[in-house]
């Protein structure tokens, strides 16, 4: 057993589908290869992340850290660390149940709009074919929510309020900087109007819920509160 083997296993092909699993995570370090792709917080892109992250744990278990070099062990150490914890968030920790502000789409957005890392023609189709997606990310969003502490709640409208802007005159105007066809400009506004309409939908959905809230028709758990304390601190 060698850091070759390490290296195989976990090496370019590995970090191609870390990143095709995690495209916000990857915008975010500038890594623009799945800049597209809006995963959807749904129960079937759960399973397959938990079971891609299981067979990564197998495959890194299979290797004994005692072969390998002090660099590539420390590799192999945080890669583990962060297998387990993205277990641990989605199968028990699972904010994406009781923290409504787990949900907001603007940031990649955003960094798609300003970042310069590709002709604005290109950046622009990427935005275009996420925005497709915004929709569903959001039902998605309703689907999951249970139980929320109203802190997290009233923290998911203020920040989903504040997503509009980047969805607003700014864009328009990048729009119509830009050198797409009368066909792609139609897709990309019809998108773009899809998108601000989902949001606000969520918006008021979570106002409505927060009104549920306050009148102790859905009041929070103390579970709920105990984790927003401990969301809070961390």
């Amino acid at each position: 057993m060698t850091d070759a083997r390490f290296s195989r296993a976990f090496g370019e092909q590995f970090f191609d589908r870390f990143w095709q699993l995690s495209p916000d995570w990857a915008i975010a370090i500038g890594y623009y290869k799945y800049a597209d792709r809006l995963v959807v917080p749904d129960a079937a892109s759960r399973a397959e992340t938990l079971a891609q992250v299981d067979r990564w744990l197998r495959e890194l278990r299979e290797i004994d850290p005692g072969t390998l070099s002090p660099a590539v062990r420390a590799d192999r150490a945080m890669l583990e660390n962060e297998f387990l914890a993205t277990r641990w968030s989605l199968a028990e920790l699972r904010s994406w149940q009781w923290n409504p502000s787990v949900y907001n789409v603007a940031e990649p957005f955003a960094l798609l709009r300003d970042l310069t890392f590709a002709p604005l023609d290109e950046r622009l189709r990427m935005f275009s074919r996420r925005l497709e997606r915004v929709p569903a990310y959001y039902a998605a969003a309703k689907a999951n929510i249970e139980s929320p502490a109203r802190e997290h709640t009233q923290l998911a409208i203020d920040q989903n309020r504040g997503a509009l802007a980047v969805f607003g005159p700014d864009l328009e105007h990048t729009l119509e900087m830009s050198d797409l066809s009368a066909a792609e400009r139609a897709a990309f506004n019809e998108r773009l109007a899809a998108a601000r309409a989902a949001i606000e939908d969520f918006v008021r959905w979570l106002e409505a819920l927060d009104e549920r809230l306050a009148s102790g028709a859905a009041a929070a758990v103390a579970a709920g509160i105990v984790l927003y304390e401990l969301t809070r601190e961390s």
